[in-house]
C-alpha cells in the first residue's frame, strides 16, 4: 500500500548516503519506519506502476511504497544485502567474465525478463548497471524500470528512454522497434561486453552499419558465438526471440 505522505510530515523518513546519480534520478540509502531501504528520487512516478505489477516476480527489486513533496517523487525499494551492480562486479573481475559465468547470469536474466513479459512489462534498458549481483551466490536482481513500457507482442514502439549503446539498429535508423527485438539486441550487447570486456560498437553509425567484431569468435565457444550472432543480427526479422533463448543449444549443453 503506497504511503500518501510528504517526507517532511513523517519522522520515520530519512535519506542518507547517495549511492548513484542516474540520468533521471538520484538513489540514496535511507530508512523508512526503522527499516533500511533504497530511496529513489525522481521527477516522475512512471516506474511505480510497473513495479507494482512486478511485486511477485522473483528477481525484480521489490517495491515498498512512495513519498512525494512539491518537486519530487521518492520511491522506496528493498535494500538487497551483499550485492553490487554488475558493472562494478565485472570491473573487480579484471573487466570481463568467463563464458560460464556469463551464461549463468544471462540464464537468470532471461528468466526474469520472461516473467516480466508475462506480466506485460518491457524493461527496455537492459545493461550491467541495472542488474545487482551477489558476488558469492551469483544471484541477480533486475532494477531500474524508469525506461519501461507495456509489452505488446505486436506493437511497434516509436519512443525509447533506454541507453543508446544497448539499443537496436532499427531504432537508431528508423526510430521504431518491437519489444522482442530491442530486448534480444540489448542482451546480445551485454553478453559481448561481459565476455570481451568492452562494448562492440562505439557509435550509432557502427550499430547500424558495422558487423560484429571478429574478436568475439576467438574468446568464446562456437555455440556461444552462434547465440550472440542471433541476438545481434542486424535483420530484426532473423533475430532470436526471448521465448526461444533458453532452448538454444548454448544454454542446453553443459
Amino acid at each position: 500500500m503506497a504511503l500518501w505522505l510528504r517526507p517532511e510530515e513523517t519522522s520515520s523518513y530519512k535519506l542518507s548516503k547517495v549511492i548513484n546519480y542516474g540520468g533521471r534520478s538520484i538513489v540514496y540509502k535511507g530508512v523508512v519506519n526503522g527499516e533500511r531501504v533504497i530511496i529513489k528520487k525522481t521527477k516522475s512516478n512512471r516506474e511505480i506502476e510497473f513495479l507494482c505489477k512486478l511485486r511477485n516476480v522473483s528477481g525484480v527489486v521489490h517495491y515498498k511504497s512512495y513519498f512525494f513533496d512539491d518537486q519530487y517523487v521518492y520511491t522506496v525499494l528493498e535494500k538487497i544485502r551483499h550485492t553490487i551492480d554488475l558493472y562494478d562486479y565485472i570491473t573487480k573481475c579484471n573487466g570481463y567474465l568467463s563464458e560460464a559465468l556469463t551464461k549463468t547470469i544471462l540464464k537468470q536474466l532471461i528468466g526474469i525478463l520472461m516473467e516480466c513479459r508475462q506480466k506485460g512489462i518491457l524493461h527496455n534498458d537492459i545493461k550491467e548497471t541495472n542488474i545487482l549481483i551477489d558476488p558469492l551466490s551469483k544471484k541477480i536482481t533486475l532494477i531500474d524500470f524508469d525506461a519501461a513500457e507495456v509489452w505488446g507482442d505486436h506493437d511497434i514502439y516509436d519512443g525509447y528512454l533506454g541507453t543508446w549503446q544497448y539499443s537496436c539498429p532499427e531504432w537508431l535508423a528508423r526510430k521504431e522497434y518491437s519489444a522482442d527485438d530491442m530486448t534480444s539486441w540489448s542482451l546480445g550487447i551485454m553478453m559481448y561486453s561481459m565476455i570481451c570486456g568492452h562494448l562492440p560498437f562505439d557509435s550509432p553509425g557502427q550499430i547500424i552499419y558495422n558487423d560484429l567484431p571478429d574478436n568475439a569468435r576467438f574468446v568464446m565457444s562456437k555455440k556461444a558465438y552462434a547465440f550472440l550472432s542471433q541476438c545481434l543480427d542486424k535483420n530484426n526479422a532473423n533475430r532470436i526471440k526471448l521465448i526461444d533463448m533458453l532452448t538454444h543449444e548454448w544454454f542446453i549443453d553443459p
